[in-house]
């Protein structure tokens, strides 16, 4: 598409039926003078929602530190935890990286565990 088509409307054929689609790159990105204020009014409401939302993270951080509190014993929750850095580094670490991420937690594990007197 050349430049000169911004703002053109295209045709194209689909399944023999010719169909005049616009340009989605000659579309503002940001339309002050929206004429869809249904559709404004829900995308402001999710992102408040989404503001609202407690992280995945810190939910699990305080997770673990609410299971140890109530009494959980602390051995099968550091397995856990380790099994979990284990999964996270083999199944989401691409593996080009995974050697780097393995030696940097036994590293943090050791300078967390030594900054508390282990």
């Amino acid at each position: 598409m050349s430049d000169s088509s911004l703002g053109e409307n295209h045709i194209r054929s689909v399944n023999g039926r010719q169909l005049q689609t616009p340009c989605l790159r000659s579309y503002p990105r940001a339309m002050p003078d929206s004429r869809f204020p249904i559709l404004d009014r829900l995308i402001r409401e999710a992102s408040r929602t989404a503001s609202r939302k407690p992280d995945s993270v810190d939910m699990l951080a305080s997770m673990i530190h609410l299971a140890l509190e109530d009494g959980a014993d602390p051995y099968l929750i550091a397995g856990v935890l380790l099994e979990g850095a284990v999964y996270a580094v083999v199944q989401h670490i691409p593996p080009e990286r995974q050697s780097e991420a393995a030696r940097t937690m036994a590293e943090l594990l050791a300078e967390r565990l030594a900054s508390r007197g282990l």
